[in-house]
């Protein structure tokens, strides 16, 4: 993702209705299934998601239009922000874990288990886990979505690896 995400860093040099409506395609054709999936990871509601997905599309329209650049970073904060607004609006906090489908798929006993160990993680964890080894994006990416440094962004992936190897470790000492 970090290559498209410098391709798209000059999108929307030229503010036209046409340009930015091509350009908006272009975005929405590569990343409305990768943010609609991580917009789910942080609501847990269909409808929800479809709202921020809208917004942060239309958002980006209105930047493309006024001929400013938008880029993966740009998507992926406006989403999140999104969400937050959503959450806070709603006034309720999430502390179960259900994973889009795209990273629960797959047969046998694994994927569950890596489910009920993810729900076992803090919300921030696993929103770092699911930026990281779902989306793909690199730390200095996530770092500035996030406001922290990228050495951070690894320190505390790590961390969450970390928390995930010891939780599976005790469970297969279980069995």
């Amino acid at each position: 993702m970090t290559e498209a995400g410098s391709a798209l860093g000059e999108i929307g040099n030229v503010g036209s209705p046409e340009r930015a409506q091509e350009d908006l395609l272009r975005l929405m054709a590569r990343y409305e299934t990768p943010l609609s999936a991580y917009l789910s990871l942080l609501l847990r509601q269909a409808e929800l998601t479809q709202d921020c997905l809208q917004e942060t599309f239309l958002r980006a329209y209105q930047q493309l239009y006024r001929g400013r650049a938008v880029n993966v970073r740009w998507l992926y904060t406006v989403a999140r922000n999104c969400a937050i607004d959503e959450l806070r609006h709603r006034s309720r906090v999430q502390y179960d874990f259900d994973p889009p489908d795209s990273v629960a798929a797959g047969g046998g006993e694994s994927p569950h288990l890596l489910v009920a160990l993810l729900s076992q993680l803090t919300a921030a964890d696993r929103e770092l886990l699911y930026l990281v080894d779902v989306d793909d994006l690199d730390a200095a990416t996530i770092g500035s979505m996030l406001g922290i440094r990228p050495g951070a962004v690894r320190a505390r992936v790590f961390r969450a690896r970390e928390k995930l190897r010891v939780m599976y470790g005790s469970l297969e000492g279980d069995r």
